[in-house]
């Protein structure tokens, strides 16, 4: 499997993109810095706010504002990991900016023969 890029490398593939944006996230769990302490207080049933993913959001809505598609499939289990509901609790961040997010369950994408790597 090829290596995850993250941080502001994976940043920048967001601000120079010239049309779409595209990406197929198949992970169960994501190991993000900045998402660690969110998402404590996210399990804990605690709000754990924005501000932190503000920058991202910011990013997305500088490209829609200049016609980009920003589009990306959630491939996911019969059952959500804690993780997931909690990328589920932000779609209503990304959808408000018009990230265009699409959820596929697991068996629909083993039909269809999709990777079980992101990219």
């Amino acid at each position: 499997m090829p290596d995850l890029i993250t941080g502001e490398a994976f940043g920048r593939l967001f601000e120079g993109f010239e049309h779409t944006a595209w990406r197929l996230e198949t992970r169960t769990l994501y190991t993000v810095d900045k998402e660690q302490e969110p998402f404590a207080r996210h399990r804990r049933g605690q709000d754990p706010g924005t501000d932190w993913f503000q920058p991202w959001l910011d990013t997305m809505r500088r490209g829609i504002e200049q016609d980009k598609l920003i589009e990306r499939v959630r491939i996911v289990p019969e059952v959500l990991t804690a993780y997931l509901e909690f990328e589920l609790w932000l779609c209503q961040f990304n959808v408000h900016v018009d990230e265009d997010i699409r959820y596929l369950p697991q068996d629909q994408a083993d039909k269809l023969g999709l990777p079980d790597y992101d990219y």
